[in-house]
Order: C-alpha cells, then sequence, then structure tokens
C-alpha cells in the first residue's frame, strides 16, 4: 500500500488540475466536485480556524440592484425541465415552478455546516396550501392567487405564445405539465410519482377541481409525497403552461417557463446566458420581495484555469478549486476573500452488475470490498482532510452507511437523524462490515470460489471533476486483497444500457435492472426523503432498482423482502422518530448485504468568496432552487470597491 500511495500523492498536481476541466456543469458540479483532494506539494495557503467566515442574517439590511457574477462551463443541451441534464442545472432551477418546495433552514448564528440542524420540511412554491383526507390517500392543493408565468423575454421567448407572459399559473397548467412528464421518457421523476408511468408512482391520479384546485388520490398512504414533488432536479414535476399542449416536439427544448425568482433573457451559443429578475415572484414574497438581484451573468467559461483567473479578477463573485491547497492560496493571495466551510458527501457511488454469470452477485465478495476499504485513508486521500486540519480547520469526518454521512439535505444528503454512524456501538453487529480487515476479506473471497482474486473494468459513466481520482484510488486499495480493477470510461449511449430505462419486472421495457456483468461507479441521486431515496434504488418497484436480493443466485426481480418492507413501512408512516428508526433498520440489514456502497467520504469542504456577496451561507437546504436570491450585493465591499 505505501508504494501505491507515494504514488498516488506524486500524480495528485496534475491529476487533479487535468481533472478541474472536465465537463461538469457550472455550480451544479461545485456542489460535489468541492469534495476534492489536495494537490500534494507547494507551500498552499497557511489559513487558521480563526479565519474561516461566519454567516450573518443580513436579510433586513438587504440593498436591492446589481448584477450576480456566475459562470457555466458549457451550453445547455436544450431548455427542457422535464429532460434531465446536467446542463440544465442550476439556472433552470431558479425559472421553473413547482407546487411545493424544501424550506430552508437559516442559520442566524454562524453555526459550522456540520452542526446546522437542518429538518426536512416543506413549504409552498405555487401551491399557497393543502390538505391530506384523514385516510392519506387524497391531496387537495390549492394555487396561491399571485402565481404568476415570468414575463417573456423579447430575446430568448421570440416565437413563443405572448398568452403566457404575466398569465396566472392555473390548474390546467398544472394538468398538463403532469401530464406531458408521465409520458417524458427524460423525465426521471415520473418513475417515483406517477402510476401511469411506473407500478412504483405513488399518485394514480391527477385532476382539476377548478381554476385554482387540483386533486391526486393514492391508493395507498406515501409519507414521502410532498418532498418528491419538492425535488427540484430538472427531470422532475415542473408545471409546465398549457399553450405547450398543441406546440411543436421541440417547443420546450427550446424555451423555459416559470414563475421562479428568474427568468431567461438571453442565450447565446458558445458566450452564456443572462437571467432577468422576475418582477412577479415578488407578489409571492410580498415581505421580503426577492430576489435582491436585478441581474445574474452565466458566461461559459470552461476552462478550470481561465475560471480562477475571472474569479481573481472579481468577474466571478466566487469559484470552486479542486483542491484545498488552491483554495488555501487563494485566501493568502486576497485575504479579503471571504473562506467558507461546507459539509458534504462524496457523490460517488459503487454499484455492481448481479447477472448469475458475475463475481459481484456473491455477497462474500461485496463484503470483501468493504472490508478491503480503508476508509480513514481514503477519506485522506481523496478529501484532504489532513490539510485541513494543519490548517486548523476541523474536517469533521464521517463514514457513510448505506445513508449519507452528511445530515444537511438535499442533494447530496439526508437530514438530521437519519444516518446511523458505523462506528458507533448502536450500529450493531454489522459495523464489522466496514472496518478494514484485509486478510478477512480474502477469506471471503477464496470462500466464495475466487482464491487468486479477481481481475476486471471499473466502469465509469458521468462523473465530476473528482470522481477518477476516488476510483483510482479505491483501485489501489482492492489491489491488497486481489482484486483488480481498470477503470474504463464509458460512452453515454454505453452508460444508459446499463441505468435506464422505464421500470424493473416484467413489463419493464429493456432495462437491465442489474442483470449485467460489472462493476461501475455512477454519481448518486435521488430525492430529499429518505424513504424515497430507499425506495429508488433498493425496493423492488423503485425506478433505480438493480436486481438486488440476497440469494447470490443472479439478479432478480424480487429484491431483498427485508428492505422491501422496511421501504413500505417508512412510506406507510408518518411518525418521524419511526421512520427514523426504519432507515436505522435499513441502514444494519444493509451493511451485511452490501448491495452498493455509497463513497465513504463525509467531511468539512471549503470555498472562497468575495465580500461583495451579503447573505452569505444563511439560507441552507433550498440549494439549486433558490440560487442568487437570498442573498444581496455590497457595492461598497470588493470587488468592487
Amino acid at each position: 500500500m505505501s508504494g501505491y500511495w507515494d504514488r498516488r500523492l506524486e500524480q495528485r498536481i496534475s491529476r487533479r488540475r487535468a481533472l478541474a476541466g472536465a465537463g461538469a456543469a457550472a455550480a451544479g458540479a461545485a456542489v460535489l466536485a468541492a469534495c476534492g483532494g489536495d494537490d500534494g506539494g507547494g507551500e498552499g495557503g497557511r489559513a487558521a480556524s480563526g479565519q474561516i467566515f461566519k454567516p450573518v442574517d443580513t436579510t433586513n439590511e438587504a440593498k436591492r440592484g446589481g448584477t450576480w457574477r456566475a459562470n457555466i462551463t458549457a451550453d445547455p443541451a436544450n431548455f427542457d425541465l422535464h429532460n434531465f441534464n446536467a446542463t440544465l442545472q442550476p439556472f433552470c432551477n431558479v425559472i421553473g415552478s413547482q407546487l411545493v418546495k424544501v424550506a430552508p433552514t437559516i442559520n442566524r448564528n454562524g453555526t459550522a455546516g456540520h452542526e446546522l440542524e437542518v429538518q426536512l420540511a416543506i413549504e409552498g412554491d405555487v401551491a399557497e396550501s393543502w390538505e391530506f383526507s384523514p385516510d392519506k390517500l387524497t391531496l387537495t392543493m390549492k394555487i396561491h392567487p399571485e402565481a404568476k408565468w415570468a414575463p417573456l423575454s423579447s430575446n430568448f421567448h421570440s416565437g413563443a405564445p405572448s398568452t403566457i407572459g404575466g398569465r396566472n399559473i392555473d390548474a390546467d397548467d398544472v394538468v398538463f405539465g403532469w401530464d406531458r412528464m408521465k409520458v417524458t421518457p427524460t423525465a426521471a421523476g415520473r418513475l417515483e410519482l406517477a402510476r401511469d408511468a411506473s407500478p412504483s408512482g405513488m399518485v394514480t391520479s391527477l385532476t382539476k377541481i377548478d381554476n385554482r384546485t387540483i386533486q391526486m388520490k393514492l391508493d395507498k398512504p406515501a409519507s414521502p409525497l410532498l418532498s418528491a414533488l419538492a425535488t427540484w432536479n430538472v427531470g422532475y414535476f415542473y408545471i409546465m403552461p398549457k399553450e405547450g399542449r398543441d406546440q411543436p416536439n421541440d417547443f420546450f427544448q427550446r424555451f423555459a417557463f416559470g414563475g421562479g425568482p428568474f427568468y431567461i433573457d438571453r442565450f447565446e451559443p458558445s458566450v452564456g446566458i443572462t437571467l432577468k429578475r422576475n418582477p412577479l415572484f415578488e407578489l409571492r414574497d410580498p415581505k421580503l420581495k426577492r430576489p435582491f438581484v436585478d441581474q445574474v451573468n452565466l458566461p461559459v467559461v470552461a476552462d478550470a484555469a481561465a475560471r480562477e483567473a475571472q474569479f481573481r479578477g472579481g468577474n466571478l463573485f466566487n469559484v470552486f478549486f479542486a483542491s484545498v491547497d488552491d483554495t488555501l492560496r487563494a485566501k493568502q493571495d486576497i485575504p479579503q476573500l471571504l473562506l467558507l466551510t461546507g459539509y458534504v458527501n462524496q457523490g460517488e457511488v459503487l454499484e455492481f452488475g448481479v447477472h448469475k454469470d458475475s463475481p459481484w452477485k456473491d455477497v462474500r465478495v461485496r463484503q470483501a470490498i468493504s472490508m478491503a476499504w480503508n476508509r480513514d485513508e481514503f477519506i485522506v486521500g481523496t478529501m484532504s482532510t489532513d490539510k485541513l486540519e494543519a490548517n486548523g480547520i476541523p474536517a469533521n469526518v464521517r463514514w457513510a452507511a448505506g445513508l449519507s454521512g452528511n445530515e444537511q439535505g438535499y442533494p447530496n444528503g439526508t437530514y438530521k437523524g437519519y444516518w446511523l454512524d458505523p462506528q458507533g456501538k448502536e450500529f450493531g453487529e454489522n459495523a464489522k462490515y466496514f472496518q478494514y480487515a484485509p486478510d478477512e476479506a480474502k477469506k471471503l473471497l477464496a470462500a466464495a470460489g475466487f482464491p487468486n482474486g479477481i481481475t476486471a473494468d471499473h466502469l465509469l459513466g458521468f462523473g465530476f471533476p473528482t470522481t477518477q481520482l476516488a476510483m483510482d484510488v479505491l483501485n489501489g486499495m482492492l489491489v491488497d486483497v486481489g482484486i483488480k480493477l481498470t477503470r474504463k470510461q464509458l460512452t453515454a449511449a454505453e452508460n444508459n444500457e446499463l441505468t435506464i430505462t422505464d421500470y424493473p419486472g416484467p413489463g419493464g421495457g429493456t432495462r437491465n435492472w442489474g442483470n449485467y456483468v460489472g462493476i461501475h461507479t455512477v454519481i448518486d441521486s435521488g430525492g430529499p426523503d429518505p424513504a424515497s431515496y430507499i425506495h429508488q434504488m433498493y425496493h423492488k418497484n423503485g425506478g433505480r432498482f438493480r436486481g438486488y436480493n440476497p440469494n447470490s443466485t443472479g439478479a432478480s426481480v424480487d429484491g431483498d423482502p427485508v428492505i422491501n418492507d422496511i421501504v413500505d413501512n417508512m412510506f406507510a408512516e408518518f411518525d418521524e422518530k419511526k421512520r427514523i428508526e426504519l432507515a436505522h433498520d435499513f441502514q444494519r440489514h444493509h451493511a451485511k448485504m452490501a448491495y452498493r456502497f455509497r463513497y465513504p467520504g463525509c467531511a468539512t469542504t471549503l470555498s472562497v468568496w468575495w465580500p461583495a456577496v451579503a447573505n452569505l451561507g444563511v439560507y441552507n437546504g433550498e440549494s439549486f432552487k433558490r440560487l442568487w436570491t437570498n442573498e444581496w450585493l455590497d457595492q461598497t465591499k470588493p470587488p468592487f470597491a
């Protein structure tokens, strides 16, 4: 291992800088790319914990106006809010409208990221109010009387029906958006939400009651429904203007509509996007009248070095470096920058093809991988927690279990109480599978029929700038127990063949549901509610279920009956404490079954910002849905002054 790590550390500078230029989408990638490890070499910054910026709530002092300076790394593939595409996030999330959204947790006391108490709560977006029937089988929602479509830009919306701009959002828009989502193959949320699209869909019907009222019907209670409706990922349920019903197929690929805080004013391919403040949004926000800024400029800046230069020159308000060293160096070079801590779990997940001929179908082989994974050393090597500690910044390391170790909410975590610490005594006997025990791993491999180890490709679909390094570090660790993996990049078509289609089981289209031979790193996903996440990934009717089962004989549409029961009980349970207990039971069981592994690193991360950005880090939990909305620009501070 020492020889391997010597080589890895020597390679960090060149590899990490090369990876930083990979094509992840602007701030969408930044949320996870901020996990990156240090470059190694060089003096780096020498920041002390006293230099960490503590969020201060200045909402009541906010000054209006100004232009936010951000960027994207590539042109969007299209503008369809029902088409999951990383190039649409994050800017389309602040445009589109949903019925409900995740409510923010407001950090009024400068609390450190990992200590902030973030609970899952839902509030209205377009919906003003809602009510479940006593049996939880009917959800009636009332649309806010001031919910309106944003103005149309003469630049971007040229050719779109003029009747959309400024019109009230009504029940016909909601019904049309729902009907369209159900039949749009790229709308991942349809599998979770709509029974017409998948047997796992929670809602059997959505109908109009009157112009301001819609009603959803269920055939069994589903506690994650509201949070699934609040999932802001492009590809989930966004309301669409009813005028689109009679438009050509490419209508919503060319235009984005919504009632969010911003609307698109201009798009120039290879140049960038300009967002304008939606003046009608404040009708639903009469107290604060957000957003505070007038405009957001999003030039295309694909090159990491160019982004850094633009940031250092004050032309971008923040940038996420691929290394702790570079982040601290920027703070050292420009002392007035704000050094903000975050808390994230690595976004990668290790999945297994469990075809009858796959070595990974055997639970002992998967357990061997877990016990050959030196989690502490892996986290140091991929998240540079040693460098944080050396600079007086607590790393606050946790290990992911079946759920993310980050309890700061979606998109890369769960919520307070749901994660069960695999190093804590409450985890129980199955915590042993998280311990680094290479000798035991070798015994498990031999017992499974692989005394000489396994040689295979380690497949990679879409990744972030940190993904290839993380894969290489893991591959290097597994060599010590005889598992020799070589990273292999898949094309988009190859990756989709393994992971995308309608749903598992009979009648489930062409989906492989895990019925392939391979070991595969992908970027994790899933909605805000932990029950919804577990259902998507592990339940036999889940939209991302991969045929996991306890039999070690190959993929099965029946899944794991223990997990199926846990998830069904979580869906039917509305008591939060009981749902948390069920989530803990899932993590204990999954530790032994090892169906898939969330990459383990969960720790403090750093970002740097120009101090003109006021209210930084105060509003948490809304994520991309309210980017650039709660902050304001102080023209008396750098880079303005």
